[in-house]
């Protein structure tokens, strides 16, 4: 098994194929547990008031941001 790609607290990048919507990043809030194929998180942007969950190939490292603690 693989160990997660991304940490809590880390700022991603969402990655879109067929959406139009200006966000792109985000902050990983929770690592959900491994389902055998995929890693999925639980993703928070500021300009949003709800969760989204992301697998881990959505998501990419934001190099511009530093990431922020818990």
């Amino acid at each position: 098994m693989t160990q997660p790609r991304f940490a809590v607290g880390q700022n991603v990048r969402l990655i879109h194929k067929f959406s139009k919507s200006p966000i792109d990043r985000y902050v990983i809030k929770q690592a959900m547990p491994f389902d055998g194929i995929n890693y999925e998180y639980r993703i928070k942007s500021e300009a949003e008031q709800f969760l989204r969950v992301a697998k881990e190939h959505e998501l990419d490292e934001d190099g511009a941001a530093v990431p922020s603690p818990g």
